[in-house]
């Protein structure tokens, strides 16, 4: 009687903890998954089974490319494929020169990775990877409400802005740019990292035993809280001075958006 096949494996390398975690997370109930945080330790996790790289671009030390360019050399026949926040023309055809299959811009969400390793991965691994709706395709998770009319966002905007405690409340389009902000400024690349916050909290739900999408996710610092939470034209983000003026916020997204509203802290 042979062994079975030793499943094949992915290999997440990034120097960042959480986007580990958040990857593994998601493709752990798929496929077998080994991490590691830099160039170094990638060439040591690797094994036979390994059917892919994903992999930072900038990280300390030897970089993603620096990567891709030793394992062209040492397993020419593995698929690596790069991540970052910012795609650049120069990257992607540095990585062309080294047979990259594709840069991916982060924050990395279910509807852009789930197609792409059915195309990459192909031959016998389709089927334990889930095939992506239109909706979560276009990075927006379960089907969303219709849009809101800009005034009805408006509307929102000024109402959280007279709740006790709140400071600042910005509203980001669904990849994280500015649209409008109340009170003190919220910076532009604050947008980016409430889209993590927000897709995080949509890739722990169902680790969490719920089908329900997130509502909103709190992360208290020592003297602020920020309270994010998705809409239908994107993400709101409310800065507050202290845990009740956030609990008051929560409440009145429950209010104006529907049930459930949880957080994260």
């Amino acid at each position: 009687m042979s062994a079975p096949t030793p499943p094949r494996t992915i290999l997440i390398v990034d120097d960042s903890s959480g986007v580990r975690l958040m990857l593994a997370r998601l493709l752990a109930p798929h496929l077998s998954v080994r991490l590691a945080d830099g160039a170094s330790s990638a060439l040591d996790a690797l094994t036979p089974e390994t059917a892919l790289v994903l992999s930072d671009v900038r990280m300390p030390g030897e970089s993603g490319l620096d990567l891709a360019r030793i394992l062209r050399e040492q397993r020419p026949d593995l698929p690596v494929v790069l991540m970052t926040g910012v795609v650049e023309d120069e990257l992607r055809a540095q990585a062309l020169e080294l047979g990259v299959l594709d840069v991916l811009r982060k924050p990395i969400t279910p509807g852009t990775l789930f197609p792409a390793l059915r195309g990459w991965l192909g031959e016998g691994l389709e089927e334990l990877i889930p095939e992506v709706g239109v909706a979560e395709a276009a990075g927006s998770g379960p089907a969303a409400p219709p849009p809101a009319s800009p005034e009805v966002s408006r509307a929102m905007m000024a109402g959280l802005g007279l709740l006790p405690g709140v400071a600042a409340v910005a509203h980001y389009d669904p990849q994280g740019m500015l649209l409008e902000g109340q009170g003190a400024a919220l910076p532009t690349d604050l947008g980016q990292s409430v889209r993590v916050l927000v897709m995080a909290s949509r890739v722990s739900g169902p680790h969490l035993g719920t089908s329900y999408p997130p509502r909103a996710a709190q992360v208290e610092y020592q003297d602020r809280v920020l309270v994010v939470a998705p809409t239908p034209t994107g993400f709101l983000a409310v800065l507050v001075r202290d845990t009740p003026g956030a609990s008051t916020v929560k409440a009145w997204l429950r209010h104006r958006l529907g049930e459930p509203v949880g957080h994260t802290t």
